[in-house]
């Protein structure tokens, strides 16, 4: 997962192995179909907020060229390790890829990022993305913002994202949906999550 200003990267890399085990084993396959059919077979994906690596695992056994990052470094050792490749330690807000991938994939991460440096990350992945190419990212689904132990969560719905989306040239909301949360015993949260496309 990726920081900010609170210091969201530094609980992750105390609570590495706790975080792991409960976020490894989560099916998001249905997410990963709805992601992947707006990427070419093959392309090369940006896992923006790798946490675990579960999904970066995932879009490599099905042929896709994946550069992992997180802002936690004790979660970039850890992927490094379970992938085998080299894993980048950079923060949302540090991105500076111009038109290198086809897809974006943030899950459960971009959530950490103040609603005041949203704008300026969505600009940044819009760069990162080529003409065409994708973005999922996926928020608490709600208002405002919280402090949850060291961790910012700034949440999302359909009209704060709506009025963030509005303000990013050449990034369009393609779809945006909410649903409840996959883990054990957290099914009464929901998550905002959205589609957005690089203007071609």
């Amino acid at each position: 997962m990726n920081g900010d200003k609170e210091n969201s990267a530094a609980w992750y890399d105390r609570n590495t192995q706790d975080y792991i085990d409960r976020t490894q084993s989560v099916d998001l396959s249905h997410l990963h179909a709805r992601f992947l059919a707006h990427v070419p077979d093959g392309g090369r994906l940006l896992d923006a907020g790798c946490g675990s690596g579960r999904d970066s695992l995932a879009f490599r056994a099905m042929g896709y060229n994946v550069v992992p990052m997180d802002a936690s470094l004790a979660m970039v050792n850890h992927v490094s390790k379970l992938l085998g490749t080299d894993v980048l330690h950079l923060r949302h807000q540090d991105v500076t890829f111009i038109e290198e991938f086809d897809g974006i994939w943030s899950m459960a991460s971009m959530l950490h990022v103040p609603h005041s440096e949203l704008p300026n990350v969505l600009e940044r992945y819009r760069r990162a993305l080529v003409p065409g190419g994708v973005l999922f990212a996926s928020f608490k689904h709600g208002e405002g913002e919280a402090l949850i132990g060291e961790r910012l969560f700034a949440n999302q719905n359909a009209t704060s994202f709506g009025q963030v989306i509005k303000g990013i040239h050449g990034l369009e909301l393609m779809d945006a949906w909410v649903e409840q949360d996959r883990r054990p015993g957290r099914q009464d949260e929901q998550w905002f999550s959205v589609l957005c496309r690089r203007s071609a």
